[in-house]
């Protein structure tokens, strides 16, 4: 008698790799075009340098490259957050996957629009990517932590809460400096050490290892 495998069981097969191979390429993708980045006053420094400038067509010679990171981690992470919601199984496991889709979503868009030649765009996009990854976290977090069935150890709420203070944090800094960049990028004198910037790269960090540790866990769990 053969047995049939549902699709969201296939998706859950799936899924951990997706997870783990969009983290990857996705670093992969930002780091190359961090060392070839170009421009005659500064070095690229996460310090003080915005995310976005990776896919900027007039200082990064492969932005393309950073722009396939963002789509395919996009797609990636989605993947990986429908197979999390199927394993969890509970109705907050589904809100997140919806919010989780959006994000994905934006992220992908992110990377189709380069904030130098599509300004508005990039930045509708890439804010919903930040309120919904900050979203998607939250509700994933409370989906743990009141599961009944105990599916996932409720130590995992942790990575996630990190993931949504970081988010908070970031989103609540003053934006003046922002704005003032945006007016003329290359005018604009950066300050050393730039609390926008850093905090952006934080969410980056922060949700990578936040997909990774979801990514080896469902890979553990899928084994047996």
């Amino acid at each position: 008698m053969s047995t049939t495998i549902s699709l969201k069981e296939k998706i859950t097969k799936i899924a951990p790799v997706c997870g783990i191979t969009g983290v990857l390429f996705i670093s992969i993708c930002f780091l190359f075009a961090a060392l070839s980045y170009e421009n005659t006053r500064y070095d690229y420094s996460i310090f003080n340098h915005f995310i976005s400038e990776l896919g900027h067509t007039g200082c990064s010679p492969y932005y393309y490259i950073f722009s396939a990171g963002l789509c395919l981690g996009g797609i990636m992470s989605t993947i990986l957050l429908a197979g999390f919601s199927f394993y969890l199984g509970n109705k907050i496991a589904k809100v997140g996957l919806f919010t989780g889709v959006i994000s994905g979503t934006a992220c992908f868009f992110v990377g189709v629009f380069p904030a130098d030649t599509y300004l508005y765009p990039h930045l509708l996009a890439a804010l919903t990517f930040f309120f919904g990854n900050l979203i998607t976290a939250a509700i994933f977090t409370m989906s743990i932590y009141t599961d009944k069935e105990e599916k996932i150890p409720t130590w995992y709420v942790i990575p996630g809460l990190v993931v949504v203070i970081i988010g908070i944090i970031f989103l609540s800094l003053p934006t003046e400096s922002v704005a003032e960049f945006l007016k003329d990028r290359e005018a604009y004198i950066r300050p050393d050490y730039w609390m926008n910037a850093i905090f952006e790269w934080l969410v980056f960090f922060s949700l990578s290892i936040w997909l990774l540790i979801i990514s080896i866990f469902l890979k553990r769990k899928t084994k047996k």
